[in-house]
């Protein structure tokens, strides 16, 4: 099992009249604010032009009263851009299409979706919640989550049980319903096939309505707290980013909020499965 990586120790700097110096603890893009401790005081600096590679030095005026929200009394960094998105929303294969967030975000983005609300503090509706430690987001949307798939799965086994097995749904040149059997045959859906079916899609709309209200509440908070403008849409963003490609909308959200790069998750590891999808070690982000 790869070791994982440790946490990155607060950035020390010196201010020389009013530059604060200070080296790059790892790779940093540009316009990224690291929190430096300078003769005690905690200050923001801003990634120049180009960003900076590990090791390198460089200078910047303190940013006055910006806060990347990211070092926690533990001296760890949380490495969480300020002013705009870590990376782009369709860069979901950034770490491959085999990475934990990538395959939680196509196959189960409820679930994803649940932890990143717990990272920010959100209940399970988006709101504000309980801190990380204490809340119960991703059990409760994770739980929905199950329940809306054992009900729409048992719905579908009653459907199979009125008519033919494995029989697809089709519609004739009239638009009449019919079933298509897999030996060919055809049949006349029944009354209840029509209506179980109903109640199948009833169940599955709700909960859609549902994990978008969430997703573009949540969407919103992060975009408030640091303090991201959007690009497109105005307010309406979150929504439009939402509803047309919530599981990328959704792992854009978790890369944002976990820097995978320093603090990677293994795929089917604990850190996968815990309440926020990060390794126990990386500091709760301030409310």
């Amino acid at each position: 099992m790869a070791e994982k990586p440790m946490l990155t120790p607060v950035v020390t700097g010196q201010e020389t009249a009013g530059m604060v110096s200070v080296t790059a603890p790892m790779d940093l893009q540009e316009g990224y604010q690291l929190q430096v401790s300078v003769n005690g005081q905690q200050k923001n600096v801003t990634v120049p032009a180009g960003g900076v590679k590990e090791g390198q030095s460089f200078q910047a005026r303190p940013v006055a009263g910006a806060s990347t929200g990211g070092v926690a009394a533990g001296g760890v960094v949380h490495n969480i851009p300020q002013g705009k998105w870590r990376d782009n929303i369709c860069d979901c294969f950034k770490f491959g299409c085999c990475h934990a967030m990538c395959c939680l975000g196509f196959c189960c983005e409820p679930i994803l979706g649940g932890q990143v609300m717990t990272r920010m503090s959100r209940d399970f509706m988006g709101g504000p919640g309980a801190r990380p430690s204490a809340s119960k987001t991703c059990q409760i949307v994770t739980g929905i989550f199950i329940v809306v798939a054992i009900v729409q799965g048992a719905l579908r086994a009653v459907q199979g049980a009125t008519n033919c097995p494995y029989g697809n749904q089709r519609y004739n040149d009239a638009g009449e319903l019919y079933i298509q059997c897999p030996d060919g045959t055809t049949e006349t859906p029944t009354s209840t096939f029509q209506i179980v079916g109903l109640v199948h899609a009833i169940v599955g709309f709700l909960f859609a309505v549902y994990f978008f209200f969430a997703i573009c509440r949540t969407r919103a908070a992060i975009r408030r707290k640091y303090e991201i403008k959007p690009e497109c849409c105005g307010e309406a963003e979150d929504c439009c980013c939402t509803f047309w490609c919530s599981c990328c909308t959704v792992q854009q959200m978790a890369r944002h909020t976990n820097d995978y790069s320093t603090y990677d998750v293994g795929c089917c590891s604990g850190d996968c499965c815990n309440n926020r999808g990060q390794q126990p070690q990386v500091p709760e982000i301030e409310p």
